[in-house]
Formats: structure tokens, sequence, C-alpha cells
């Protein structure tokens, strides 16, 4: 049930009132005729029709030109009207809002989608009103004309999906944001720096710590305690509803996380903004950066994972900024703030791969990373290739894979689409082929060892455990059996990628 504030009542009321005594956080479930003879409750309203005002548990209604004197709170009617009507005046507003917040439970309790709950504000505010997660990407935004026509930000909001990153900014750097995440009741935010239209702010709370933020702007009327006291009851229901919807992603957001996402989705990123961000989180635009992606066997295991490690521990473990995109786990790497936490003992790639493995075994996951780059604008480019690494990573069963072991699968891949494999094979792939079928012999992945390791004869031995004598000889049988012409680089290029394509993932 929702309770009402004298004031949220008389803001409801068409007439001149005043609160007297009135008590903080004290809230009423209905009205009631008051006698003497009354059981008088601590949390309803009494209106006494004989016109003389008396003790009564909770509170009053007095009727009058006249200041009541008395210590208990009174809503004072300062105009001559007639008591019923008074009494079916407020009676209605009991009424009316008892029967929408049971619309509310109603929808919450059904699990309706968070979209169909959101627009029974409509009924209660003809202000504009949003709700955000808590990395403040719009989950549902009321559609308001007149907001659209009147507000740069507004509009921002509404064709981004997100606050803009410069008015978060501001909520951080002006102390808001702390009130904000501090206070479990809503706040009216007369002005700030971010905006310049004051606004109800209420932080939505959970086990899980901060999961949303509703906004209500007032826009269209002055706001007051009723607005704050709607959003206080909405987001107290709404709450499991934030837990249950997109539980995941709800749990691990922060402020910057909608920045990368508009990176990566290749979406416009003001340059100001930009600035911004890498001011906040102490990174320069001359850093490298490495893209990284992991990808976990089902997503049910993502959102049993990300409440216990993931994110959080990923960024203690690296520098990095980690967030939940498409059903994996992205983070982007400082690599130079990482190489200047490496100690004498390490060299750069084998640090990061340490890391990386530690993170992918504790998850359970597997890890494609990037090229390492500077620009930031191109990270759309460099998650792709985090993307594929991590597809080859989990196909194949590693732990991890960079980029660079798997771009050349990619473009082959990418190639036979338009070039048939029989097209392009160099034609000893098939006569090795068929020599080691008919000999048990491996002819084939001798010669793919050798024009892989760049024609070294110490680490094509090594690897593939036989004497070097051993390996001059297969190298002249392949000769005489092929013809193929070492001491060309076509025909070393061509046979090392038709290797390739034959033998697909199984040297990564």
């Amino acid at each position: 049930m929702m309770k009402l504030s004298m004031g949220f009542i008389c803001s409801q009321l068409p007439y001149k009132t005043e609160i007297i005594n009135e008590k903080q956080r004290i809230k009423y479930s209905g009205i009631s005729i008051g006698s003497p003879s009354s059981c008088f409750k601590e949390d309803t309203i009494y209106l006494f029709l004989s016109g003389e005002m008396q003790q009564a548990a909770g509170g009053t209604v007095w009727i009058g030109k006249e200041e009541p004197e008395t210590d208990m709170p009174v809503i004072w009617v300062r105009e001559t009207v007639d008591p019923i009507q008074v009494f079916d005046d407020i009676f209605d507003v009991f009424h009316r809002f008892r029967h929408w917040a049971e619309e509310v439970a109603g929808k919450v309790s059904a699990r309706k989608p968070l979209k169909e709950i959101l627009q029974l504000l409509n009924q209660v505010t003809i202000n504009p009103w949003y709700l955000t997660d808590n990395g403040f990407r719009t989950c549902v935004m009321k559609e308001d004309p007149v907001a659209m026509d009147i507000s740069a930000l507004w509009r921002y909001q509404y064709f981004h999906g997100h606050m803009a990153f410069q008015a978060i900014y501001k909520l951080i750097s002006s102390g808001d944001m702390t009130i904000m995440n501090r206070t479990e009741q809503a706040i009216i935010f007369h002005k700030t720096e971010a905006f310049h239209m004051p606004f109800v702010s209420r932080t939505i709370f959970s086990p899980r710590g901060i999961t949303g933020h509703l906004f209500i702007i007032g826009m269209h009327n002055e706001l007051s305690c009723y607005e704050t006291e709607l959003a206080d009851y909405f987001c107290e229901m709404i709450s499991p509803v934030m837990d249950y919807v997109d539980e995941s992603s709800m749990a691990a957001r922060s402020v910057y996380d909608f920045f990368f996402i508009d990176l990566i989705e290749g979406n416009e990123v003001k340059e100001a903004e930009r600035k911004t961000l890498m001011n906040t989180i102490k990174w320069k635009e001359q850093d490298e950066y490495i893209a990284c992606v992991m990808t976990i066997p089902s997503f049910w295991q993502v959102q049993n994972k990300l409440n216990t490690i993931t994110v959080y521990e990923i960024e203690e473990m690296m520098p990095c900024k980690a967030f939940l995109y498409d059903d994996q786990v992205v983070f982007l790497l400082n690599k130079t703030h990482l190489i200047s936490q490496m100690g004498k003992e390490y060299t750069p790639v084998r640090y990061l791969e340490e890391k990386l493995q530690m993170i992918a075994k504790n998850c359970g996951g597997s890890i494609g990373y990037s090229d390492s780059f500077r620009e930031m604008g191109k990270l759309s480019i460099y998650y792709r290739q985090a993307v594929l690494a991590a597809a080859y990573a989990s196909s194949s069963g590693r732990g991890i894979l960079p980029y660079h072991h798997v771009s050349v699968p990619h473009l082959l891949r990418e190639a036979e689409q338009a070039v048939s494999r029989d097209l392009f094979l160099h034609p000893a792939v098939r006569a090795l082929e068929e020599y080691d079928s008919a000999n048990h012999t491996e002819f084939l992945k001798t010669l793919y060892i050798y024009l892989k390791n760049e024609r070294r004869t110490t680490e094509t031995v090594k690897e593939l455990y036989i004497h070097r004598n051993s390996l001059l000889y297969r190298l002249e049988r392949i000769r005489e059996i092929t013809g193929f012409q070492l001491e060309d680089y076509r025909e070393r290029l061509r046979m090392l990628l038709s290797c390739e394509i034959y033998f697909g993932q199984q040297y990564l």
C-alpha cells in the first residue's frame, strides 16, 4: 500500500492549504470521520464534523480562516469549504493512489516488461521521466515531444541511449553524484552544474548495490514532495524488477561503459567527451591499449560468474576497464600502465599472457586479444580482432589467443567464401597427402612446419622431434615428389597459405 504525507495530499487539493506541525517521514493510509468514541490510528487522518478539534493519534484536518492552536499534525484548509466536500476530496486522493499503487504492484508481481511497468508513471505525472541502469544507459524513457523540442540533453539521451558523459562528469565533480548515491530517498535538485532544469533523482538500491536511477524532470510544473514520494514508492516496487531484468549487465555497469560501447558499435563520440573520459580515468591519449574479449560457455555461467569475480576483480588484476557487451566480458587494457607494473624477469608478452591466463582460468572462459593500438576512435576494429581471437580460442580449447595468431586463418576463411579452396591449393598439398597416406610418412606436415618456422632448421627439428639429417632427407624427398621450389618466395607463400587452409586450427 502506498502511504501519503500531508504535503502530498495538499498538493492534490483544489483550495488553499497549509500544514501545521508536520512530522517528517509520517505518512498516512486513509482518512476517517472523527468522534469522541473513535479508536484513533496513527496512520489515519481524522476530520471532526463538530467543528472542534480533538486530540487524535494520527493527524487532523482543520477548516477555517483562523489558524488552530494545537501541537498535532494538521492539514489547515484556509478557505470556507463544506467539511464533507473536504473529506470527499481527501478520500478521493487516497482512493486514486491506492488504485494506482495496486496496478503497479500487480504488474511487478506478474513480471511484466520494465517498459510496460514504467508507463504507469504517465498516469500520475505530466513531467518527463527516464530510468537508467547504474551506468546511466537508458532503460526506459518517456516519449515527450515537448522535452524533445526544448532540451538538447533530452535529445542526446533519447538518440544515444545514455546520459552525456559531460553531464555525468559534472555530477561527479560537483559532489551531486555522491549525494545521489548515498541517499535512499528521492531528492529534488533545483539547480546543478550538470542540468539547468530542476529534477527529482531517486537511486535504486538492491543487495548487489546500485542498480539504477530514476529521474523526473520539472519541466511542466514545480517539483514538490508529490514527485519525490511517487519516485520513492515506484523505485521500491521496481527494485526487484531491476534485479531480474538483464541481471548480469545491471550488476556490472559503470559510467564509462556506454562510452566504450559507443566506440565498439562505431557510434559518433565527440572529441570533448572522449577527452573528459580519458582525464577522468587517468588514461592518456598516447598510451597503448589492447582490446580483450572473454567468452564463457553459456550466458547462465556468465551471470553466475559476474556475481563473484568478473568485472571488478578483473579491474583489480589489470589496469583495464571491464564491462559486459553482447553476452561477453569485454575489457580494454592499458598496455602502457601494465608494462609499468612489470618486473624485470618478464617480457611484455609473457607478463600480459600470464595475467590473461589467470583470468581465463578463474572464469572458466576463453580470451582473445587484439593488436596494440593508440587511436581510441578505432576501438571497433580492435574489438572485432579480439572477438575473432576469442572465438578461435574457444573452439580450439585454448585459454587465450592473440589476434596475430589467428589473422591468417581468419583471412583464409573469409577468402574461401569467394575463392574455391580447390582452385587455390598448391598441387604439392595433394601430392604429399597421397604419398603420406600410401607410405605412412609425414612429409606434408614436415614442409608446413619448416615453412612456418621460416626454414630455420633448429626450430623445425625441435618441433618435429626428429634429427637434423632426417629433416634434410625429408626435404629432398619432398622436392623429388612435388618439384617444389623452396627458393621461390611466391611458391613458399602459396604453399604456406595452402597448409594453413589444410590444417586449419590444428597448429594455432
